[in-house]
């Protein structure tokens, strides 16, 4: 029933429909939704008023002769008017995807498939959050809303005040819980050994996007491989839609091997599951694109892309640069170049850089630069005649065929391994690869053995992985079947020294198990090989022990004795080269302090900085990773060799730790632990 209030001199004000009528002589005005704001209840000297602004020119209109009651009431309905006009379309909105997420939540959970962020996202895309609606209200509306909501639109609101997030989570945990057990023993025999209750979460945790900071030894990628079959198993993903990412031939042709061996043994299709490494799926990607594979061009498939830079330096004339030895240039250059390339970086970022560090912006710089854009020009000439490309141009190139036509990523389950090492330009290439809905991101890596920033990796690609690819879920993998609790809790208390590092407590499967981890103080440099041949005498009375010498530089091989005892098996390498390997007992042959010691003291040319992804500011922050990844090859004994009075700064934090103890010159026994 229509509702009319009356002013003086005649005029009146018609509700009607949720629709007010303005009369005043022969003049009618609409009003309908948030266009009531128009009106307002005010003074005119000291009588009340109804006030109408006009909407373009800011002049306004008094309707005089309104009483007390009438000018409540009207404010009244004016502020119900308004108040649900601001909020109707939100909460139609919110009527329709009620009943949309909780058939989601019931549907996943009926069919135990966790309930992806993306899928989430969908279906609450464009509603906002209940105290963001109401804080569009004034209080008179926010006061005047609940009696103008019919009970559907008051259900809608209350819903828009839950927590979706947190009732997707609740019902995930359900979810895997019951996974869990209804898959508990496929989880037992997927792999060789039983998987974890973390290894299996990761497994089931079938989100978007999923980190996964996996401990030194924890078995990632018996989780990669378990994923596979999992996703295949329950019908998930195709084979054919799975893509294993890994950063060399040897990991890619493990992950294969694995693949076929374990699906395989559990009578799943693996037909079609890809693994490979990013140079040869980009080159794969850039074959399918153009209908021609492009080839690596051979000064750089044969490693002589520094002779190459070298002869391009001469053709542009040979040109001096101040501070840098002209032995050190090619290589210089062509470091430079890799970040530049892996990092996406262009001439005016360069610059940039350049400009914005006071000790970089000085003519040295500029006449490298200089030099640099030159011979840079003169590669990519050579690689175009060549009609060739090299390995950051190859990356680069197929993500941009992949951005261009989103056709050619094909895959629902990817899978990237060593995550912590990956690039920009590998970043790039990856979520390329993501569609907005329905991929499924595994990244599986460690922070605290980020050890190849010299080549290109940026860490913070891992570390703000939510920033590069949206939002992530992260799991865990903190036990360690690798080296046992003494070893594991002092490289995990060294490297924890830098806190600029995701936190992990790392757990041993078997437990105290093994030897503390031992320092060993010679009195002269030149006592060192006789030492270490004493220590691996004693090794070797644990017949068929493996032992890794890990130097931080090649040239450490030479502490070695010419003589090893027969029965063990004694490999050198460097630390960098040890990742991803184990053995019985580990020796750090050389952790002494100076240039060549350990940390390494040799310093990065400043002009690297404007190509490489920024530096850790703690002190020693990639050394230190490397000495806790080579702490963590070891599966039973570390024993770090050092000399008096020439101890590293790492030494002398082992020095200060509990489980560590301290031998002077002479071999210690670990043969029987």
């Amino acid at each position: 029933m229509p509702q009319t209030w009356t002013g003086r001199p005649g005029w009146t004000l018609t509700l009607e429909a949720g629709r007010l009528t303005l009369r005043d002589g022969d003049r009618v005005d609409a009003f309908a939704g948030t266009d009531a704001a128009r009106l307002r209840v005010g003074w005119w000297w000291f009588s009340r008023c109804l006030v109408v602004d006009a909407p373009a020119d800011g002049t306004r209109r008094r309707m005089r002769g309104l009483d007390r009651r009438d000018g409540e009431a009207i404010r009244t309905t004016l502020a119900r008017i308004v108040a649900r006009a601001k909020v109707r379309d939100a909460l139609a909105l919110a009527a329709a995807r009620e009943p949309v997420f909780a058939r989601l939540l019931a549907t996943r959970a009926r069919t135990q498939r966790w309930i992806a962020y993306d899928d989430v996202s969908a279906v609450l895309a464009g509603l906002p959050r209940r105290e963001a609606l109401l804080a569009t209200l004034t209080a008179a509306e926010r006061d005047a809303l609940a009696a103008t909501l019919s009970e559907p639109e008051a259900s809608a609101l209350a819903f828009l005040g839950e927590d979706h997030r947190g009732h997707v989570a609740a019902a995930n945990t359900e979810i895997a819980r019951r996974e869990l057990a209804a898959g508990k023993e496929f989880f037992a025999t997927v792999e060789k050994s039983p998987l974890t209750e973390e290894q299996a979460r990761a497994v089931v945790s079938l989100d978007n996007r999923v980190r996964v900071v996996a401990a030194a030894g924890s078995g990632k990628t018996s989780v990669m491989v378990a994923r596979a079959a999992y996703a295949i198993r329950r019908g998930f993903v195709d084979p054919d839609r799975v893509l294993m990412l890994a950063f060399n031939a040897d990991a890619a042709a493990e992950l294969r091997e694995r693949l076929e061996a374990r699906l395989g043994a559990l009578g799943l299709p693996h037909e079609g599951v890809e693994a490979a490494t990013f140079h040869s799926f980009g080159l794969s990607v850039i074959g399918e694109a153009t209908g021609r594979k492009p080839r690596i061009a051979p000064f750089v498939e044969a490693g002589r892309d520094v002779d190459k830079v070298r002869e391009l330096i001469a053709r542009v004339g040979g040109a001096e640069i101040v501070g840098v030895a002209r032995k050190e240039l090619a290589p210089l250059v062509r470091s430079f170049m890799s970040h530049v390339k892996a990092n996406g970086l262009t001439r005016e970022e360069v610059a940039r850089r350049a400009s914005r560090v006071p000790g970089l912006d000085v003519a040295r710089t500029r006449a490298f630069l200089d030099l640099y854009w030159q011979v840079h020009d003169l590669w990519q000439e050579d690689l175009r005649a060549a009609r060739a490309v090299d390995f950051d141009d190859m990356l680069t190139m197929a993500a941009e065929h992949l951005e261009r036509d989103p056709g050619l990523a094909r895959w629902d389950l990817i899978m990237v391994d060593e995550f912590q090492d990956t690039s920009r330009a590998r970043a790039r290439l990856v979520r390329a690869l993501l569609r907005p809905r329905g991929t499924y991101l595994l990244a599986v890596g460690d922070d605290w053995q980020a050890i190849n920033r010299f080549a290109g990796a940026d860490l913070s690609v891992m570390t703000d992985f939510d920033a590069v690819f949206g939002p992530a879920l992260t799991r865990r993998l903190e036990t360690t079947f690798r080296s046992p609790q003494e070893i594991a809790d002092v490289a995990g208390r060294f490297v924890s020294r830098n806190p600029a590092q995701i936190a992990k407590t790392v757990r041993a499967a078997r437990g105290a198990s093994g030897a503390p981890v031992t320092v060993m103080r010679v009195p002269r440099r030149g006592d060192l090989m006789a030492a270490i041949e004493a220590h691996l005498a004693v090794l070797a009375e644990d017949g068929g022990a493996t032992v890794d010498v890990l130097g931080r530089y090649g040239f450490d091989e030479k502490l070695l004795p010419s003589r090893r005892p027969s029965g063990l098996r004694v490999a050198f390498r460097t630390a960098h080269r040890s990742k991803g390997l184990e053995a019985d007992h580990v020796i750090l042959p050389n952790v002494t302090t100076g240039r060549y010691g350990f940390p390494g003291s040799i310093p990065e040319d400043p002009l690297l900085a404007l190509a490489m992804p920024g530096a850790d500011p703690f002190e020693h922050a990639e050394e230190r990773r490397l000495f806790y990844v080579a702490l963590t090859r070891a599966r039973r004994s570390v024993t770090v060799f050092t000399v008096a009075g020439r101890e590293s700064p790492f030494v002398q934090e082992l020095l200060e730790d509990p489980g560590v103890v301290l031998h002077e010159g002479a071999s210690i026994n670990h043969g029987a632990s």
